[in-house]
């Protein structure tokens, strides 16, 4: 697990792309301030395909010929236990999906 890891797994987290109807694709991805900010596409590929072979963010439904990921439920219980205060709870707005 790297730095880029755990943040790309928190900007999944906070916006709420946990399960495989929610998925986004890579594209998708870049267009959240979070993840745009510390990534570009080969880096964010890259650090996608780390994720999904450790079994912390797996493939959602295919959207079109793209793929489309998400953060599974390993993901986000190492992310509860390891990395996220116990007192954190997302905002009001994030858990309507809506983006900032």
């Amino acid at each position: 697990m790297t730095r880029r890891g755990v943040a790309l797994m928190l900007g999944l987290y906070s916006n709420s792309v946990t399960d495989s109807y929610d998925a986004k694709t890579m594209d998708e991805l870049l267009e959240i301030k979070a993840i745009r900010e510390d990534f570009e596409y080969q880096s964010l590929y890259r650090t996608l395909q780390s994720l999904v072979g450790c079994g912390y963010v797996e493939y959602g439904i295919k959207a079109g010929r793209s793929y489309t990921y998400f953060l599974n439920s390993k993901g986000s219980k190492f992310l509860e236990t390891k990395i996220i205060p116990p007192d954190y709870e997302r905002s009001e707005e994030r858990r309507v999906g809506k983006e900032c």
